[in-house]
C-alpha cells in the first residue's frame, strides 16, 4: 500500500541534543503565547487524525540509530479527513534530525475504534514490525514489516494470525535469553473468553503460533486489564480482575519470563505460561487492595494505567481507582516495589471521565521510562490542588502536567505542560529512549467516545518545562475567615469603604523592597462563608471577595519576568457570574465558577500566562460576562516561569513591535507548507499548523495590545511607510508558492478560541422559533410520502407517524429492512424579505449501542450535509449534531426527550429569505439497509434572525459590495472572500479594491491587504482599529469577482477582539458596462476595463458590454448598492446561500495561469494581485 505522506520538512525540535551520533539542528525554542491553548514549547504535529487506547503497546518507539519517532494511531471521520480516512491504521515517523514527518497507512479503513492502534517493535535487524487487531470484530491479528532495516516508507504486504476467538490489542516485548537463549517475541492479546492470552513468534515476528492463556477470571467476557512493560530480561505487568464498570477492582502484579509466571516475590505462580490454562490476577501480588483507604476516602474500583521499570531492576506502577466509589473523583496512584514490598503513594487527582458511557476514562498518567521519577499527566482538575481548569473558552478541560518525585514519590512537583486551553490534551505516551534524551506525545482535540474523536497527535521532543516558583499566594474573605495553608490573608470587613482596596506582601520576586502590592478596584464586599468546604483548597473555596461589576486586580512592585497568574472562584450562595480575565482590555482567560457547599469536581481555576516589565504595575480586568451574578476572587497564585519575554517576537529582537507587524504580514495568507516550523513562525504562523491566516492575526493583534497597551499600536504606526520591494523580495525569495490542499481543519482552526474568545455558532440574536414539518402545511412533495399515517411498509417512501415526538408527529424513513426515501423540503414563511437567518434541522435519535440515527439537511436540493449525534457521528461519516434543548427559543418544540429517543439539531448555517419572505429547507435520510437501527425522524426546523452583513456580488460587472442591511451596526477588523473552485477560482486580484486602497495612508496605518490573496482567496485586516459599518451601509471592493465565474463565494468576517463569523452571500444581475458600479456606463468604466480591473489581459467581451450599453444608467444609483432595490430589479436578484458547514470541504485549489509579476503580492497560487490606478 502506498504511503500517504502527512507533512514535509519541519524544524521544530527545541534545544540541542546529541541523537545517535548526530547533532540535532534545531530551531530556538519559541516563546509560549499569551492567551489561548499554551504550551511550553510548540508541539509537533506527528497526525492530524489518530488516538490510542492504553493498552496496546508500545504505541511509540524511538529508533536511536536512525534517529526516527514512529507512533502509531487510529484514524476517525470526525477528525481531519473525514469519512475517507475513517478507521485507517496508521504509522507516523518524525525525522529527529530534520523535523519531517510523515504518515503511512498500514490498513485502510480497518475499523473506527482507538482499540486499534499498532504495537510497533524495532527489530535486531533494525526493521519495523507492526502489529493490530480490530475491536474484536474478528479473530485476526494483523501484522506488517518494514522491507529495509530503519526505514519506514515500505512495508511487506499484511499478514495474519486466526486467534480462536475475536482478537483485542497487541502487546509486543521481546525476551532474548527465553527459549534456550534462541529469543522469544511474545504478543499479549485479549482472544480466547476475552482474558490476555500470548502468541509467540520464533523467528522475530514472520511467522506466530498460539502459545498459551496469562490470566483469567473464568467467567466468560470478564476479562482482566492488564499494562506491560520489559526490561529485555522479565516482562512485568499489572492487572485487574475485571472493568471497574463491572467489578470493583483490585491491583496485582507479576512478570513473566522464560515461559513462566512469577509474583512480586519471585515464586512461581504459573510454570507454563504457554498453555491453555491460565491463573485468576488475585494469585499475583498485590499491589493495592480494594476498600484501602487514603486520606480519608475507600479507594475502589481501580485501573491499570501504566507500568516502568527502575535503575535498580524494580517495578514502578501507575493505576487509577475512585475515591469512596465516586466516577467525579478518581485518583492516580503511583507504586514501587523496594525491599519486597510496595510503597504505593497518592500521585494526583485525576476528576471525573471523558465521557459518561465509559465513567472510569480518564485523561491518564505515563511514566517516563528512562527516569520513573518523572511522570506525564493528564487532568481535568489540577494533580496537587483538585481544582477545575477552567480553559479560555469557559470549559473544563484536559491539560497536561510533568511530575517530578525525590522521594519515591511521597510528594511531587508538578509543572504545567498545556493550560488555558480550548481542547482536551489527554492520554499521554512517552516512548524509551536514553538517559539525557526524552519525547512524550500526547492526544488534543476532541474526545466523544473509543469509536467517535477530533484529535491530533502531538508531541514535544526534549522540552524545557519550566518549574514554576511561588511568587504569590493570597486568600481572599471576610475578617476572621480560615486561611488556606501556605497562602497570605486578604481580609476586609464585609462591605469595607472606599472603591479600591489595597494590601502589601513578601515575595521572593518583588522588584524592590521585600513586597509585591495587591490592589483590587471596583466596588468590593468581602465574605467569610464557612469553614467546612471539604478539598485540598477547603479554605480558598470557602471565602472571598466579590463585586456586582467588574473588578481589577492590580500587581505592584513585581520584579520583571514572565508569570504564571492561577485566580479562583466558588461560591455555595452566591449568584456567580462567568467573567473574562483581560490584561490591558484582551480576554487572556475566562473563569465559570460553580456554586454549591462542595464543588462536584473542585474550585474553579483558571491560568493565564503574563508578563511583567519590572517598571509598571501589571493591570488585569475581572469582566463581569451578561448582566447578572457577581464576580466572585476566592484567591490567586502567582509563579515565576521565566525571563521577560513578548509572546511572539518574529524577528527575534527581544520585543513586540513593529518589525514583527512587517513580518506578519509579509507571510499573511501565503502558502507556507515548504518552510520549516521555525521559518513559517517568523512569517506570522503563531499557531503552528503553517499558515498565517485568522487565527493568526488575532493572536498577534491581541498579543499586542496585551503587550503594548491598548493605544500601542496606532502610535507605533503613526508615520511608517510600506515595506520596500527589497523587503518584500525576501519573502518571494524564501516562500516556494505551490499548489496547496485546504486542511479540513481551516475553519476550526479559524474558529479556536484565541486569547480567550468565546466563539459563538451563530452571532447574537433572537432566540429561535421552532417550526414543525407538517404535510399539510409546509412539508412536500406529496409523492414522498406513504399514504395515510403510520404505515411503515417497506417502499422507500417517508411516513408520517402520529403519536410521537414535538406536536405529536415525526416523519420517518428506515422502516423494516431499510429504506431510501426521497428528498423533502419545509419552506419558511412569513420571514423578513431578504433578511439572513440561522436554521437548525430538527431530528431524533435512539439510545443504544446500535442505533445510529441520522438526517441530512441543507439549502440547496441534492447538496445536503448528513447530521447525526456526537456518539455516532463517527460511524455514519456524519457532523456533530446539537442537543436541541440546549439550543435558546422564542418557540420551542414541546418535547426534548420521549422513551429512549432524545431530538437534535444539526445546525446548516445561515440563509437569507427571498423576496416573498420564504426560506426552504431540503431534508433526506441517509439509505439504510439495516431499517429501525439506522433509521430518520425528522420533526421540524429553526431558525432566528441575525444581524450579519451581506457580501452583494454583481455578476454582471464583477462588483462587490459589503452591505450591511441590518438595524444594527457592525464593527470590523477583518474578512475572508473565499471561492472553492477547481481549478479556477472565482475571484479576480486585480480588480479587487481593497480597503487598504482606498486608505492610501502608510504600512500600519489601518487596513493591510494579506500579501497571499489570490483567485480563491481576498482577504484584509485592520490591527490598529477597526471600521463601523452603520445600519444601511455599504463598502465598495472593487471588481473583485470575475465575470462569468461559478457563484461559490464564501464571505466571512471578525469584529475586534472576536471570532470569525459567517456572513451572507448574495449575487444580482446589474447593468453591464458599469464596471465601476456608479450606476452608469460611461468613462470612467472604460478605463477600469482598459487597465485590467475586470480581467488580465482585457477581455473584448467585457468591452462590447460597454460600447452596446455606453450612455445608459444614472450615476449615483448603483444596483448593490440599493436598499431596498426596486421590484423591477428584485425580480432579476437570485440570492444564493454559500454555507461553509461545520466542517471544512477538502479541495485541491489552483489559481489562474500566469506568471506573477509584481513582488510580494503573490498569492499561494501564484495568481498576480497588481495595484491598479485607481
Amino acid at each position: 500500500m502506498a504511503p500517504r505522506p502527512l507533512t514535509r520538512t519541519r524544524d521544530m525540535l527545541s534545544g540541542p541534543h546529541i541523537v545517535a551520533g548526530m547533532l540535532l539542528a534545531i530551531a530556538p525554542c519559541l516563546a509560549p503565547a499569551f492567551g489561548a491553548d499554551n504550551v511550553v514549547a510548540k508541539p509537533i504535529v506527528l497526525n492530524d487524525n489518530g488516538a490510542w487506547s492504553w493498552f496496546e503497546d508500545e504505541r511509540a518507539v524511538v529508533d536511536a540509530a536512525s534517529g526516527q519517532l514512529l507512533v502509531s494511531s487510529v484514524a476517525d471521520s470526525a477528525g481531519a479527513g473525514g469519512a475517507g480516512r475513517n478507521g485507517d491504521i496508521d504509522l507516523a515517523a518524525l525525522n529527529m534530525a530534520t523535523g519531517a514527518v510523515e504518515r503511512f497507512v498500514l490498513h485502510a479503513a480497518l475499523e473506527d475504534d482507538d482499540h486499534n492502534s499498532a504495537s510497533i517493535w524495532v527489530r535486531p535487524d533494525g526493521r519495523y514490525l507492526a502489529m493490530y487487531a480490530r475491536h474484536g470484530g474478528d479473530p485476526l491479528s494483523r501484522y506488517r514489516i518494514s522491507t529495509a532495516p530503519h526505514d519506514a516508507s515500505s512495508w511487506s504486504a499484511e499478514q495474519s494470525f486466526t486467534n480462536a476467538a475475536g482478537a483485542t490489542y497487541s502487546n509486543l516485548h521481546y525476551l532474548p535469553a527465553d527459549n534456550g537463549g534462541a529469543g522469544r517475541l511474545y504478543n499479549f492479546t485479549r482472544t480466547l473468553n476475552y482474558d490476555p492470552n500470548v502468541l509467540i513468534s520464533e523467528d522475530l515476528g514472520a511467522t506466530w503460533s498460539y502459545g498459551g492463556k496469562l490470566l483469567t477470571e473464568g467467567g466468560g467476557g470478564d476479562r482482566p486489564y492488564v499494562r506491560y512493560f520489559d526490561d529485555g530480561a522479565k516482562i512485568h505487568f499489572i492487572a485487574t480482575e475485571r472493568h471497574p464498570r463491572d467489578y470493583d477492582n483490585s491491583i496485582y502484579y507479576g512478570y513473566v519470563q522464560d515461559g513462566q509466571l512469577y509474583n512480586a516475590g519471585g515464586a512461581v505462580v504459573d510454570a507454563n505460561v504457554l498453555d491453555a490454562s491460565g491463573v485468576a490476577p488475585a494469585t499475583l501480588s498485590p499491589v493495592m487492595l480494594t476498600g484501602t483507604v487514603v486520606d480519608g476516602a475507600a479507594m475502589r474500583h481501580m485501573w491499570t494505567v501504566d507500568t516502568a521499570v527502575d535503575a535498580n531492576g524494580q517495578p514502578v506502577v501507575a493505576f487509577q481507582a475512585r475515591a469512596d466509589n465516586d466516577d467525579r473523583d478518581h485518583r492516580f496512584f503511583y507504586g514501587q516495589l523496594s525491599g519486597g514490598a510496595w510503597q504505593v503513594h497518592p500521585l494526583g487527582y485525576a476528576g471525573s471521565y471523558l465521557y459518561a458511557a465509559e465513567n472510569d476514562y480518564t485523561g491518564l498518567v505515563s511514566i517516563d521510562p528512562d527516569d520513573p521519577s518523572t511522570v506525564y499527566l493528564s487532568s481535568e482538575v489540577h494533580p496537587a490542588t483538585q481544582a477545575q481548569l477552567i480553559g479560555a473558552d469557559g470549559q473544563r478541560h484536559y491539560e497536561l502536567f510533568r511530575g517530578t518525585t525525590a522521594d519515591g514519590g511521597a510528594t511531587w512537583t508538578w509543572s504545567p505542560i498545556t493550560f488555558n486551553s480550548t481542547r482536551d490534551n489527554i492520554r499521554p505516551v512517552v516512548p524509551q529512549w536514553d538517559e539525557t534524551n526524552s519525547a512524550v506525545l500526547w492526544l488534543r482535540g476532541d474526545y466523544f467516545s473509543y469509536t467517535s474523536y477530533d484529535l491530533d497527535v502531538v508531541g514535544l521532543i526534549n522540552p524545557d518545562i519550566p518549574t514554576p516558583e511561588l511568587a504569590l499566594a493570597i486568600d481572599f474573605g471576610a475578617t476572621g475567615q480560615l486561611v488556606q495553608s501556605d497562602f497570605d490573608a486578604f481580609t476586609r470587613n464585609a462591605a469595607p469603604t472606599g472603591t479600591g482596596q489595597s494590601e502589601s506582601f513578601d515575595s521572593p520576586y518583588a522588584a524592590a523592597g521585600a513586597q509585591v502590592t495587591v490592589t483590587l478596584g471596583g466596588d468590593i464586599q468581602f465574605a467569610d462563608g464557612g469553614d467546612d468546604v471539604a478539598a485540598p483548597l477547603g479554605d480558598v473555596a470557602a471565602d472571598f471577595a466579590r463585586s456586582a461589576g467588574d473588578v481589577t486586580l492590580t500587581l505592584g512592585n513585581l520584579a520583571r519576568g514572565n508569570y504564571q497568574l492561577v485566580v479562583y472562584a466558588h461560591d455555595r450562595s452566591v449568584q456567580q457570574a462567568d467573567y473574562n480575565i483581560q490584561v490591558n482590555g484582551v480576554a487572556a482567560g475566562r473563569l465559570a465558577p460553580e456554586s454549591g457547599a462542595n464543588p462536584d469536581v473542585g474550585i474553579a481555576s483558571s491560568r493565564i500566562l503574563i508578563g511583567a516589565s519590572g517598571a509598571d504595575d501589571v493591570t488585569l480586568t475581572l469582566a463581569r460576562i451578561g448582566d447578572s451574578g457577581d464576580v466572585v476572587l476566592n484567591g490567586l497564585e502567582l509563579y515565576f516561569v521565566g525571563a521577560y519575554a513578548p509572546p511572539f517576537d518574529l524577528n527575534a529582537d527581544g520585543a513586540l513591535d513593529l518589525h514583527d507587524y512587517q513580518k506578519f504580514v509579509q507571510g499573511w495568507q501565503v502558502d507556507l507548507t515548504e518552510l520549516t516550523a521555525q521559518q513559517a513562525y517568523e512569517l506570522g504562523d503563531l499557531n503552528g499548523d503553517y499558515q498565517n491566516n485568522f487565527a493568526d492575526f488575532r493572536l498577534f493583534k491581541s498579543a499586542y495590545i496585551q503587550w503594548n497597551g491598548p493605544a500601542a499600536f496606532a502610535a507605533l504606526t503613526a508615520a511608517v511607510p510600506e515595506p520596500a520591494a527589497g523587503a518584500q523580495a525576501v519573502v518571494a525569495a524564501s516562500v516556494a508558492v505551490a499548489v496547496g490542499r485546504w486542511s479540513t481543519r481551516f475553519l476550526a482552526a479559524a474558529l479556536v478560541l484565541l486569547a480567550g474568545l468565546v466563539v459563538a455558532i451563530r452571532p447574537a440574536a433572537a432566540a429561535l422559533t421552532y417550526v414543525d414539518a407538517s404535510r399539510s402545511l409546509n412539508t412536500g412533495p406529496a409523492a414522498a410520502f406513504t399514504n395515510g399515517v403510520n404505515n411503515n411498509a417497506d417502499d422507500n417512501l417517508w411516513t408520517e407517524r402520529t403519536g410521537f415526538a414535538s406536536r405529536g408527529n415525526v416523519f420517518q424513513s428506515g422502516d423494516g429492512n431499510g429504506e431510501d426515501a426521497p428528498e423533502i423540503s419545509t419552506v419558511l414563511s412569513g420571514l423578513a424579505p431578504h433578511a439572513a437567518y440561522a436554521v437548525y434541522v430538527h431530528f431524533w435519535d435512539a439510545s443504544g449501542g446500535v442505533e445510529d440515527w441520522s438526517i441530512r439537511g441543507g439549502f440547496t436540493a441534492g447538496e445536503l450535509q448528513l447530521f447525526a449525534n456526537p456518539g455516532d457521528a463517527g460511524d455514519v461519516g456524519a457532523a456533530n449534531a446539537t442537543l436541541a434543548s440546549m439550543l435558546d427559543y422564542d418557540t420551542p418544540p414541546d418535547l426534548f426527550t420521549e422513551g429512549n429517543r432524545t431530538m437534535y439539531a444539526g445546525f446548516l448555517g445561515y440563509a437569507p429569505a427571498n423576496a416573498a419572505g420564504q426560506l426552504t429547507v431540503y431534508v433526506d435520510d441517509l439509505p439504510s439497509q439495516i431499517g429501525v437501527n439506522n433509521r430518520s425522524w425528522y420533526d421540524g426546523v429553526s431558525y432566528e434572525l441575525i444581524s450579519v452583513p451581506t457580501l452583494q456580488v454583481n455578476t454582471s460587472t464583477g462588483y462587490l459590495r459589503l452591505v450591511n442591511d441590518t438595524p444594527e451596526a457592525i464593527d470590523i477588523d477583518y474578512y475572508e472572500i473565499r471561492s472553492r473552485g477547481e481549478p479556477l477560482g472565482a475571484l479576480n486580484p486585480p480588480g479587487w479594491i481593497s480597503l487598504d486602497d482606498q486608505e492610501h495612508d502608510g504600512f500600519g496605518m489601518g487596513w493591510e491587504e494579506a500579501t497571499g490573496a489570490d483567485a480563491h482567496l481576498l482577504s484584509e485586516g485592520n490591527l490598529t482599529s477597526s471600521t463601523l459599518l452603520g445600519a444601511g451601509d455599504s463598502l465598495s471592493l472593487g471588481n473583485g469577482f470575475a465575470i462569468g465565474a461559478e457563484q461559490d463565494l464564501e464571505f466571512f468576517y471578525a469584529s475586534p477582539g472576536g471570532a470569525l463569523q459567517q456572513g451572507v452571500v448574495a449575487y444580482a444581475t446589474g447593468l453591464a458596462g458599469d464596471f465601476d458600479d456608479d450606476g452608469a456606463v460611461a468613462g470612467p468604466d472604460f478605463l477600469r476595463w482598459q487597465q485590467g480591473a475586470l480581467s488580465m489581459p482585457p477581455v473584448a467581451g467585457d468591452l462590447a458590454d460597454w460600447q452596446a450599453n455606453f450612455g445608459l444608467g444614472s450615476i449615483g444609483r448603483p444596483l448593490s448598492a440599493s436598499v431596498p432595490e426596486p421590484p423591477t430589479v428584485w425580480s432579476t436578484f437570485a440570492i444564493l446561500l454559500v454555507v461553509f458547514g461545520l466542517r471544512a470541504r477538502e479541495a485541491t485549489l489552483q489559481g489562474r495561469p500566469g506568471q506573477c509579476t509584481i513582488v510580494g503580492r503573490c498569492g499561494r497560487f501564484g495568481t498576480n494581485r497588481s495595484r491598479l490606478p485607481r
